[in-house]
């Protein structure tokens, strides 16, 4: 983050077992412990469900071994910590998790900085699950003394109200940097680039709210190796899927990030989302998605939004920091964010690099909202003590301030930036996992086929949060799964209303195993793209459409079908649709001007992007060309982005149709902008809403400020 202290001592494909995606090992021999403190129990006592412990002073002086399970009931509420210790196997892990009805257990702690939910030391294929964990200065603490761990699963946990460590003195804080609701840290080891602390880590189904952090591995801020090498071979082999991290504020301190990745190698994150993370002020910056010291890290399928504005620097979707190679940004929804969507930094004079990445298929819409001016733009490059380097590709995207922004002497003379497609406004775009909910709306329903022609539609089951339909066919959020029997499961869309359209998309196993699957995009029936989809693929392949022309009422399915063997076929796929712009539409001003004359006491010239102009008097004003022939129907607003620095309130907007030639105060509208303003404001005229608003228009005229001053123009487009 620009400004962040940093970090310390300056897969290709992702290969794991299948049995740490796909679930948990079969029963093995081990002892099972229960615990329940409601009704009858003895610490001293069998920990039978009949007997069982009280409380955790039994299961703390234990060390448990492969097979073991500690239970705690569901209902049930403790004020204590958890200490577990012990090793397991692949085929027999120790597990904790929930017997018996009702809400997971719950750890909720006294809301101090000292307190812990769960330590787990050392473990060795351990799987934790069915908790809550709240009010303590870390959640669930997995911490490190030793290399050579692996095979830690975490699935169907919630932590909240996790607090109270900011910048910590890891000595002291037990390896706590800032406190998090599920934590990976450990001792300063020393390890080479061919040595790690964990690996083989799965993290499924995590929900974390009001947290510092809800997720963090970071070993106190980031060590190098000991041979000298970036670090990032401490953890290796991750799979983040299905996180929901929302609205962490933390109370007190700085809360720097929602999910902060640090030291790791072989990452994956998919079917996530995160929503208003990094919700305090920090004066070192703020972001949803910290990366420092990583390798080949896949963020694909997911949804990052609504970094709030608290005056913070960055408040970006996702910051690469520090010492990070290999980044892929894929067919995600980031939008909203107060900051830019995305932003690469060059900031530390030594021993820092940032290089291949590649932001690609992604739908970016209306970032850098707060429009601080070293923070605009959809991607945003800051700093020049190093080069980064990567690609910027087949993105959809809307943003007021630009694609892409720079500051601090940054810019992107290290990667390639191509084929990103304009879309018309943040209304003319489809997300499907956005707009997925109990009943089909914005034009997506959720179908099922025998025979991949004649469609019926599935039906929403409450208890899954899916459409389901015959022999396990059914549609979710972020995934699909076709039927165990032949037939295709569909994601459809009907256009609603005519236009050129480009569809994006990513379809990747969300589980491995399997046969592998086919998957397809259909129009009305014809096939536009297909792709098979191997049965260990977590990276996937692109389905994209770069134009289309639909008419309203017109079908796009994005179709899956299972290979010959039933089992493991779910898919992750999360398509974006997007209604392109028409270039006659808008003037972006980055040349020249466009063909606009200043016109009226005005006087103006381009520069970087801008058109800056100077009124001598109180009724400036500037011309579009003449003959624009646009048709009223369908258009309903102008919008402009204008910084006005005259003393001046005001700005207007006049029109004339092929039917009305003549400029008159019949066809105008006026807007409040702020006077003697330092910001760029998004100036909107509907113009929809005007009676004379009809027919075709052929010019358009704009007076930027009703005083003599200063005023600038970024762009101005008619919608």
């Amino acid at each position: 983050m620009h400004g962040k202290t940093r970090l310390t001592a300056v897969v290709s494909t992702v290969a794991l077992a299948a049995t740490l995606l796909t679930g948990v090992a079969a029963a093995a021999p081990g002892h099972t412990y229960h615990v329940d403190n409601r009704g009858t129990c003895d610490n001293n006592g069998s920990a039978t469900t009949s007997l069982p412990w009280c409380d955790f002073t039994p299961v703390n002086a234990r060390t448990f071994t492969e097979g073991d399970h500690i239970l705690l009931a569901r209902g049930a509420v403790w004020n204590q910590q958890l200490n577990l210790r012990g090793t397991g196997t692949a085929a027999a892990p120790v597990t904790l998790a929930a017997y018996g009805s009702g809400a997971r257990p719950h750890i909720r702690r006294n809301g101090v900085a000292e307190d812990r939910g769960v330590l787990l030391t050392d473990p060795t294929h351990w799987r934790v699950s069915n908790l809550e964990v709240s009010r303590a200065g870390a959640g669930i603490v997995a911490y490190f003394s030793t290399l050579g761990h692996e095979g830690l699963t975490f699935t169907d946990i919630f932590t909240h109200d996790i607090t109270g460590i900011t910048r910590g003195d890891c000595a002291r804080t037990g390896g706590i940097f800032s406190s998090a609701g599920i934590q990976i840290t450990g001792d300063r080891l020393r390890f080479t680039a061919q040595q790690y602390a964990l690996r083989d880590v799965l993290l499924r189904d995590i929900e974390g709210t009001r947290n510092h952090d809800s997720v963090s591995f970071d070993w106190c801020n980031g060590l190098t190796g000991a041979d000298g090498h970036d670090g990032n071979s401490l953890v290796q082999g991750v799979v983040l899927d299905g996180l929901n991290l929302h609205e962490d504020a933390g109370a007190g301190g700085e809360c720097h990030d929602g999910l902060r990745l640090v030291n790791m190698r072989h990452v994956v994150l998919m079917n996530s989302v995160l929503h208003k993370e990094a919700g305090c002020h920090s004066p070192s910056g703020t972001a949803a998605v910290f990366l420092g010291r990583v390798l080949d890290v896949s963020f694909v399928n997911s949804i990052v939004t609504a970094v709030p504005h608290t005056g913070s620097p960055d408040q970006a979707g996702f910051d690469h920091e520090v010492v990070t190679d290999s980044v892929k940004i894929r067919n995600n929804l980031i939008a909203d964010n107060a900051g830019p969507g995305v932003e690469y930094l060059a900031i530390y004079p030594q021993g820092d690099h940032s290089r291949n990445h590649e932001l690609s298929g992604n739908l970016l819409l209306n970032n850098a909202k707060a429009q601080q001016p070293n923070h605009l733009g959809g991607v945003t490059r800051i700093g020049h003590l190093s080069r980064p380097t990567g690609s910027v590709h087949d993105n959809l995207y809307f943003e007021p301030t630009g694609l892409t922004g720079v500051a601090d002497g940054g810019d992107f003379d290290g990667f390639t930036v191509r084929d990103n497609a304009e879309v018309h406004s943040v209304a003319d775009t489809a997300h499907a996992p956005s707009s997925f909910a109990d009943r089909p709306q914005a034009g997506w329903s959720y179908q099922h086929s025998a025979t991949g022609f004649g469609w019926q539609n599935l039906t929403f089951d409450p208890a899954s949060g899916t459409y389901r339909g015959p022999a396990g066919a059914s549609v979710a959020r972020f995934t699909q799964t076709p039927a165990d029997e032949a037939g295709w499961t569909a994601r459809t869309w009907t256009a609603p209303r005519e236009g050129t359209v480009a569809v994006r998309g990513r379809a990747l196993k969300a589980e491995v195993g399997g046969d592998g699957v086919q998957v397809r995009i259909t129009h009305n029936g014809q096939e536009l793209s297909r792709r098979r989809i191997e049965p260990n693929d977590l990276q996937g392949q692109p389905l994209d459409v770069p134009r289309l022309a639909v008419r309203a009422g017109d079908v796009l399915r994005f179709e899956v079908n299972r290979g010959a063997a039933a089992g493991a076929d779910r898919i992750s796929w999360a398509p974006a649709i997007g209604y392109l712009a028409e270039p006659s539409r808008w003037w972006r001003f980055d040349r020249d001007t466009e063909g606009w004359q200043p016109w009226h006491q005005l006087t103006g010239s381009v520069r970087a992007g801008v058109l800056t102009m100077e009124a001598s008097g109180d009724d400036p004003f500037l011309l579009s060309p003449a003959g624009l022939g646009l048709a009223a129907n369908g258009r309903n607003f102008v919008e402009a982005r204008l910084r006005n620095s005259t003393p001046g309130g005001a700005a207007q907007l006049y029109f004339i149709t092929e039917d009305d030639p003549v400029w008159s105060d019949d066809k105008q509208l006026t807007v409040p902008v702020p006077a003697r303003d330092s910001l760029f404001q998004l100036v909107r005229f509907e113009v929809g809403e005007h009676p004379k608003w009809r027919g075709r228009i052929t010019q358009l005229r704009l007076d930027p400020s009703v005083a003599a001053g200063r005023s600038e123009l970024d762009y101005l487009r008619v919608g």
